[in-house]
């Protein structure tokens, strides 16, 4: 982007940059409530009538040896791997048996990833005892994307003769920054040396796709430090970057590791606006192509050619070309989405492990959408996937006389991402312009009803990161 541009988005920043969802699903997980393991067993029972859907999967493996001071995930910090490992594959691989008693004759996977955490924490005899029990109850698909997380300092080569045995496909590693002084600042200390070592041995087990995670915003971050990152990182050639923005919340629940973070170190809204402008313009010189709101990825990439087609998809997975049409969850927290509702595990290890002993989904939290949800739903996957929301496929999909009496008021809200050159209304589709796909998660907002719904009511809104 020009000089001129960025001056543009300097002060568009100023003015719309806040707190938003990811929109990973509609409604959000802010917006969960109970939600009984009964329910989830019928939407299984509903889901698996489309016998010629496949699904996807997600296993959350929550252990970490140590927690670093940035991280905002599910994790279980124990450096006791013989107390943990076994008890919890024995439990996952229960949880996996009751689910599949309820999915009939529809058993084909489209989509697996384990995440964590760190998956590789677990030993490689464990992960395979653990895939070994997943493909005695579905059938992978010929296609099918198998991803992995790995933390290179935890990865063996035994881990990735495994990954290559069972035929995974992409791995994704958790870069974050590589100034030593930054990786002190935020509790990981890792040398670019070993993810090196890492990712030369996954590619030559077979690994065909990298995926490289960069963070900006960190404690004592620069433009030159996160510059230097950059060199390093495309020096890997990696087929995809996800560049994601620090969300520094030390008061929300289970980030209390972030009070160790020193917050005088933390760049300002200005200076995290100059780090991903120019990490944006770094990468796309590069020759990566922006995907969604975060990504990147090589032109000859799938996620590229599904950008450009009008068919990338997103889960809580992320961007994806090959989600089945529903998603389960396993393991502690997991979230999965079945026919029609979101489901979530209990956050606790021990009711999550005590519900299985008792031969019990451990179903916690969730939300069943209705039908409103559903329409809502197509529009920010539209927008947070496409960038273009055609209106009269909404009209046609859900019923809808007329698209624009339907959203009356989103529409005029809008008025003002249209003045500021951020959306094009042209009467049969909205569309993002290029500055309106990094503000993407500003323009969902107008259409998420029950965060409206929450500020009407003056009730204070859930703590969610900066939109850039």
């Amino acid at each position: 982007m020009s000089a001129a541009t960025n001056d543009h988005l300097r002060a568009l920043a100023r003015s719309c940059v806040r707190p938003g969802p990811r929109y990973t699903s509609y409604p959000t997980a802010a917006e969960f409530g109970p939600l009984s393991a009964d329910t989830y067993r019928d939407r299984l029972a509903r889901a698996r009538e489309a016998v010629d859907e496949a699904w996807s999967a997600y296993l959350h493996i929550p252990f970490c040896a140590s927690r670093c001071a940035f991280c905002a995930c599910s994790v279980i910090a124990t450096p006791q791997r013989d107390r943990v490992e076994v008890p919890y594959v024995d439990h996952l691989l229960r949880e996996i048996e009751l689910v599949g008693r309820q999915l009939g004759q529809r058993r084909r996977l489209a989509q697996l990833h384990l995440g964590g955490g760190t998956p590789t924490y677990l030993s490689a005899a464990q992960l395979t005892r653990l895939l070994t029990g997943l493909t005695r109850e579905f059938i992978r698909e010929r296609s099918a994307e198998w991803s992995i997380e790995l933390d290179a300092r935890a990865t063996q080569a035994e881990h990735i003769e495994l990954i290559g045995e069972f035929g995974f496909s992409r791995v994704s590693l958790g870069v974050q920054d590589f100034d030593p002084q930054v990786q002190l600042h935020i509790g990981r200390v890792q040398e670019r040396e070993r993810i090196v070592e890492v990712l030369g041995r996954c590619r030559a087990a077979g690994v065909t796709s990298v995926n490289l995670d960069l963070v900006y915003g960190l404690p004592g971050q620069s433009l030159a430090s996160l510059g230097r990152t950059l060199d390093a990182v495309l020096e890997l050639a990696p087929n995809r970057l996800a560049l994601y923005g620090y969300a520094h919340l030390p008061w929300m629940p289970g980030r209390g590791n972030q009070r160790s973070i020193d917050e005088r170190l933390l760049p300002g809204p200005s200076e995290r606006l100059e780090l991903f402008l120019a990490a944006r313009e770094r990468l796309l010189a590069a020759g990566y192509h922006s995907i969604g709101m975060d990504h990147f990825a090589r032109p000859d990439d799938e996620l590229s050619r599904a950008a450009e087609a009008g068919t990338l998809l997103r889960n809580f997975m992320g961007y994806t070309v090959r989600a089945g049409s529903d998603l389960l969850g396993f393991g502690v927290t997991a979230i999965g989405e079945v026919a029609g509702a979101i489901v979530q595990n209990q956050a606790k290890l021990s009711r999550w492990s005590a519900a299985l002993d008792a031969g019990r989904l451990p179903t916690a939290r969730g939300v069943v959408r209705d039908a409103d949800d559903e329409l809502r739903a197509a529009v920010i996957a539209d927008l947070m996937c496409q960038h273009r929301v055609d209106k009269r496929t909404i009209e046609a999909r859900f019923g809808l006389a007329s698209f624009d009496a339907a959203f009356e008021p989103e529409l005029r809200e809008l008025q003002a991402a249209v003045f500021d050159g951020l959306l094009i209304d042209d009467g049969p589709a909205l569309a993002l312009t290029e500055t309106g796909q990094l503000f993407v998660r500003n323009i969902a907002m107008a259409f998420d009803a029950r965060l409206r719904a929450k500020r009407r009511l003056s009730q204070q809104a859930p703590a969610f990161s900066a939109t850039v």
